[in-house]
């Protein structure tokens, strides 16, 4: 008799399991890599670190980076998140992949006032985060770039000014989360920088934990 209800609990157990991973937010699966052999070389591991150290960490499953996109609101509509696979050399110069999720948002269903956002899971390889070291704030008649504060990340805004200045202006977003995370947003014409902001912080950032 122990056994038949042991069973029904471990079935019962399945199932809730189950039950979590059907609420897991749909997405485009990338299509599979075909699998590459690269011997350890050392032109791949200068290529990977540039010379700095590094603790390459395993891959996040591709439903938490989409857990992470921002919720669309009125008047915002989203494509669904479409994931890639991109291909990376590791610091003893063999290949390994890091995933990327993509996401279209519409404001008012309008095409050109759109906003794209990407995440990528560096992995914490440093070939993929050094470009941020040459960010440097500034101000002229044709646009701007400034930091902004936002918790765990180095995130900066790059404004261009239009002929009308920010009402066809362009902008863009770059973040690096917990020195892993690359966050890539970017505003078709018209979107202004509060707008881009605001999706800032709309990110589920708990789910990058």
């Amino acid at each position: 008799m122990t056994f038949p209800r042991t069973l029904a609990v471990f079935a019962f157990i399945l199932l809730q399991g189950a039950g979590c991973w059907t609420k897991a937010p749909t997405y485009v699966k990338a299509t599979p890599s075909a699998p590459v052999e690269v011997k350890p070389n050392v032109e791949g591991a200068k290529a990977s670190t540039g010379g700095a150290d590094a603790t390459i960490t395993p891959q996040i499953a591709t439903e938490f980076l989409v857990s992470a996109l921002p919720i669309p609101k009125d008047p915002w509509t989203a494509a669904d998140p479409v994931e890639s696979r991109q291909p990376v050399p590791l610091p003893d110069g063999t290949r390994s992949e890091v995933t990327r999720v993509d996401r279209e948002y519409r404001k008012n269903g309008n095409a050109e006032q759109n906003i794209r956002i990407s995440i990528t899971d560096t992995r914490g390889i440093p070939a993929l985060l050094l470009f941020m070291n040459s960010f440097e704030a500034y101000n002229n008649p044709s646009g701007y770039r400034k930091p902004l504060t936002s918790p765990n990340a180095a995130t900066w805004l790059t404004y261009a000014l239009g002929p009308n200045g920010a009402e066809n202006g362009t902008g863009s977003v770059i973040q690096v989360y917990r020195e892993r995370f690359l966050i890539q947003i970017d505003g078709g014409t018209g979107v202004s920088a509060d707008e881009l902001e605001a999706f800032v912080r709309s990110f589920d950032a708990d789910a990058l934990k």
